[in-house]
């Protein structure tokens, strides 16, 4: 008798499992493994995430969206009209495609990296945060319009800002 189960077959009730979890005011962690929100989230990160009712979530905030089987963590950069959403990895050139606030599962609350934890929800770390979506959304409009050739000078000078900003304003603790 073959017992084994395929990811796609258990990715539904992972799904549940977490938005069960977060509905009940759990925090749960998940593994960082991309690149994309570098520096301040790099690959083996662990970060603490929290639920939020989409209509509380803060531009700057990173935010974690379901995409296809991938949970996706992104800076909230933009509040469109009719509940639209606009995300934006910190190491990419473009922001996401508008999306509905309703698909915002959680926010990340903490980031854990080599035994020490860098918790998201103060003052300091608010305004950095603010201060990083609105320069990542001058970068994406920017983008748009700018010849493709102009595009990794653009991506290394808002490289340069955000590790600025990250580097100022991070306040990592051991983890108790």
């Amino acid at each position: 008798m073959n017992t084994s189960v395929s990811p796609f077959e258990l990715a539904p009730s992972v799904d549940e499992l977490v938005n069960e979890r977060l509905s009940l005011g759990t925090m749960l962690t998940m593994t960082v493994a991309t690149q994309s929100m570098r520096p301040t989230l790099i690959p083996g990160d662990r970060i603490v995430l929290a639920r939020v009712d989409p209509v509380n979530a803060q531009l700057g905030e990173i935010v974690v969206v379901k995409r296809g089987n991938a949970w996706v963590a992104h800076r909230l950069i933009e509040r469109q009209k009719g509940g639209m959403f606009v995300t934006k990895g910190d190491n990419t050139l473009n922001a996401d495609p508008a999306m509905s606030q309703e698909r915002v599962q959680s926010v990340v609350h903490a980031i854990q990296r080599n035994g020490r934890m860098r918790e998201l929800n103060s003052p300091r770390a608010r305004a950095a945060a603010r201060s990083i979506a609105r320069l990542s959304r001058m970068e994406s409009r920017v983008n748009r319009v700018i010849p493709k050739r102009f595009s990794s000078l653009i991506r290394l000078s808002t490289s340069l800002f955000i590790y600025s900003i990250d580097v100022l304003t991070t306040e990592w603790h051991p983890v108790s």
